[in-house]
């Protein structure tokens, strides 16, 4: 099935199969790598200060559906421009998924909200979220959350405005949300960052089906050269040495002869592809034969990226 699968891939001149794993051990054996992380988050709501003490601004109110499907998608396209990982929703996509609110689908929470953040007119932020109420009768006092299921935002005050927001939502106790970046700035606005409870986990596995097309189509964050052994045994017609020269941030994949910089599979390559996973990293999991002294660190400023990659919804 997974050979039918990537030879239909390479048949439509992709180059590139990405996914979520329902089951991390199953997607290696077939050559995919973990290109990007996401964080599970957890935190009291009481625990929840900001370190900087900077007044509210902006305001945030609540969309119908009607007007979400208006309101949302431009600012998910302005995150999603700047992001590796992230994909197009069309219409379609934004009514039948990300923002499909069926009573089936809600486990015994709320129906979906849809809160937005505007400062000057203009919309920057939004979040959609459900709240589990809940009540502890030994106490007196509520004892539900709050489930984020997505947030995106355009600019560093409209996240911290679109965390305010839900930090004040009332009646719970907690805050759980899904897919965050795993390095995730809502970590270095608290004042009790380690109050943040987080798990990490894969997210995105990537596998490269084309190696020249996948290489040459991306662009880079620092020149050089780098030339490497590919194995590949499951798309043996990615199997060779080559030579990636990077100039001006475009890449050309050429063919290398003798000694390389590096070796690794297929994996290692899907995994560095998106710059969330340092090749360094590989190298000291002995994943990756580091033949040139130093070349894994340059390969981890070519495939740089300044924003970590993520995919904020499963597909």
């Amino acid at each position: 099935m997974m050979r039918y699968q990537l030879e239909d891939v390479r048949r439509r001149n992709e180059p590139l199969a990405i996914l979520w794993a329902s089951e991390s051990s199953i997607y290696q054996r077939f050559g995919y790598g973990t290109a990007a992380r996401m964080g599970y988050i957890d935190i009291l709501r009481e625990r929840t200060a900001f370190l900087d003490s900077t007044p509210a601004v902006g305001q945030t109110k609540l969309l119908s559906p009607e007007d979400a499907l208006n309101v949302l998608p431009p600012i998910y396209d302005r995150v999603r421009a700047l992001t590796p990982g992230m994909y197009r929703r069309d219409a379609t996509w934004w009514k039948e998924h990300s923002l499909y609110d069926h009573k089936d689908i809600r486990e015994g929470q709320s129906p979906l909200y849809r809160a937005v953040w505007t400062n000057d007119g203009e919309a920057q932020a939004y979040a959609t979220y459900r709240v589990k109420g809940d009540w502890d009768d030994d106490v007196g006092a509520p004892a539900g959350f709050v489930r984020i299921r997505e947030i995106q935002s355009a600019s560093p005050v409209a996240l911290r405005e679109m965390w305010r927001y839900i930090f004040g939502i009332d009646l719970v106790v907690r805050i759980k949300a899904f897919a965050q970046p795993m390095d995730d700035p809502l970590f270095f606005m608290l004042a009790e960052p380690r109050r943040l409870q987080t798990q990490l986990e894969d997210g995105l596995w990537l596998r490269v089906v084309d190696v020249r097309a996948a290489l040459e189509g991306r662009s880079y964050a620092a020149d050089g050269e780098l030339s490497f052994l590919l194995r590949d045994d499951f798309c043996p017609w990615n199997e060779g040495r080559y030579k990636l020269e990077v100039k001006s941030g475009e890449g050309r994949l050429v063919e290398a002869a003798g000694e390389v910089d590096l070796e690794m599979s297929a994996r290692e390559l899907g995994a560095i592809y998106l710059g969330g996973t340092p090749l360094t990293a590989l190298v000291g999991a002995g994943r990756v034969v580091e033949n040139t002294s130093g070349a894994a660190r340059k390969a981890d400023l070519m495939f740089y990226s300044e924003v970590t990659p993520r995919s904020t919804e499963e597909f």
